[in-house]
C-alpha cells in the first residue's frame, strides 16, 4: 500500500484492509480504475446493453484508454448525468468514424 500521495478515504466497518484509523486506503490508481468502470457501467446502463458489451465498444474505438484514463482529471469534475451523456454521445461518434 502507498504511504504518500493523495488518497480518497471510505470508512470501514469490517475489512481485512482496516488500518488503525479504521479507514481503507485507496491508492490513485485504484481510484482511477473505480472511476474507469462506473463510466463503463454509466454508458452500458444508458444504452440498456451489458457492462461487457459496453467495455468491448469503448475499447475497440480507444475510448477508455484515449479518453477516461487520459482526461480524467478534467472528467471527474463533471456531474454523472453530463458524463455519462458525454461519453455515450463520443462512442456513438466515434463508432460511426470506423
Amino acid at each position: 500500500m502507498q504511504k504518500s500521495g493523495n488518497f480518497l478515504i471510505f470508512a470501514a466497518t469490517e475489512c481485512h484492509m482496516k488500518t488503525p484509523d479504521n479507514t481503507i486506503r485507496l491508492s490513485p490508481q485504484e481510484i482511477l480504475m473505480g472511476f474507469t468502470a462506473s463510466c463503463i457501467e454509466s454508458v452500458a446502463e444508458r444504452l440498456g446493453i451489458g457492462y461487457a458489451e459496453a467495455y468491448k465498444r469503448m475499447d475497440s474505438v480507444g475510448m477508455i484508454d484515449g479518453f477516461i484514463i487520459k482526461y480524467y482529471d478534467t472528467l471527474h469534475t463533471e456531474s454523472r448525468e453530463v458524463l455519462t451523456d458525454r461519453l455515450t454521445e463520443s462512442l456513438k461518434n466515434w463508432e460511426e468514424r470506423i
